[in-house]
């Protein structure tokens, strides 16, 4: 048998599963969607490039991805945040928690969010230098928020968030 991991449907199940003490019946039908997600995609799989001798290991690019959704907590009016590293071309981790703090923007919620998971990059990155195999010549962060990318760049505006 084969031992397959599924991230598309991290997020969705981590969700369902609070609501296992009071099921209603929009839960059973978010259920079934994720069951007919499992049904029409059961072949899909991570993959990994593999690399020829010739490929430099030593030039190798460690990306992450990260997004929220701010506010999506409608009860406590908190953000969830979302991201992914791969690593030669696939995903080596990925998470999604709830911030632990209230953000009064979708900017100020996008970089924690961003600034989270810009810890958890330097974290890999510090791991993969310490195996001494490989030595990640770049971390890039993607965002898709234009005023956090801004902040980001000009450190200047960072006091004023």
């Amino acid at each position: 048998m084969v031992s397959r991991t599924r991230p598309d449907l991290f997020y969705s199940t981590g969700f369902l599963s609070g609501f296992m003490e009071n099921l209603g019946p929009h839960h059973w039908e978010a259920l079934k969607r994720v069951l007919r997600h499992l049904k029409y995609s059961r072949d899909m799989t991570l993959t990994y490039k593999a690399l020829s001798p010739s490929s430099k290991w030593d030039m190798v690019v460690l990306e992450g991805w990260t997004d929220e959704d701010w506010g999506g907590y409608m009860d406590t009016s908190r953000s969830t945040y979302g991201s992914v590293f791969t690593f030669v071309g696939g995903a080596i981790t990925w998470r999604t928690k709830k911030q632990g703090i209230m953000a009064l923007s979708s900017t100020k919620a996008e970089y924690i969010a961003a600034t989270l998971v810009s810890k958890e990059g330097l974290w890999l990155q510090s791991i993969f230098s310490e195996l001494d195999i490989i030595h990640i010549t770049e971390f890039r962060l993607w965002c898709d928020n234009q005023s956090c990318i801004k902040i980001t760049r000009n450190p200047k505006i960072t006091d004023k968030i």
